[in-house]
């Protein structure tokens, strides 16, 4: 296995299969793209300014999680 620096968060880590982050760094993303999803299924008219305050999730991340197709705006 190769060990690479977490992009993140820099710690040091061995990378398995695709994961590009550590362990501790995804279930983070996964954490907050959770809150994201969860609150636009209750409140799917709010903007993304809302969402972000509604949730403590920043503006750019929603906006990555869009990039990634994980979410879509509507």
């Amino acid at each position: 296995m190769i060990s690479i620096n977490c992009p993140i968060c820099g710690k040091l880590f061995e990378k398995q299969g695709f994961y590009e982050v550590c362990q501790s760094c995804f279930s983070n993303n996964q954490s907050e793209f959770e809150k994201v999803r969860d609150y636009l299924y209750n409140y799917s008219n709010k903007n993304i300014q809302e969402v972000a305050n509604a949730t403590g999730v920043s503006i750019s991340k929603i906006n990555e999680f869009i990039r990634q197709g994980r979410l879509t705006r509507s």
